[in-house]
């Protein structure tokens, strides 16, 4: 991951010192909480205005429809 970090442009030293520790893992904890509060039980999945989660691999028309947006 420390590598992937480099790649993307991230500080290396800085990815290292994230992954080794745990300054995020509140954080981690609150959006597991948030999840499956939704109901979320995979990944990805998209919840949409507080409706049911569905699974975020959907045709783009799906997606769309889901969105809202307009499909032509």
């Amino acid at each position: 991951l420390r590598r992937l970090a480099g790649q993307a442009g991230l500080d290396d030293a800085e990815a290292g010192a994230v992954l080794a520790g745990d300054e995020y893992a509140e954080q981690v904890r609150a959006d597991r909480r948030r999840a499956a509060e939704h109901g979320v039980t995979g990944v990805p999945s998209l919840v949409i205005d507080g409706r049911p989660p569905v699974s975020g691999v959907q045709p783009v028309a799906d997606l769309r429809r889901l969105l809202g947006a307009p499909t032509g």
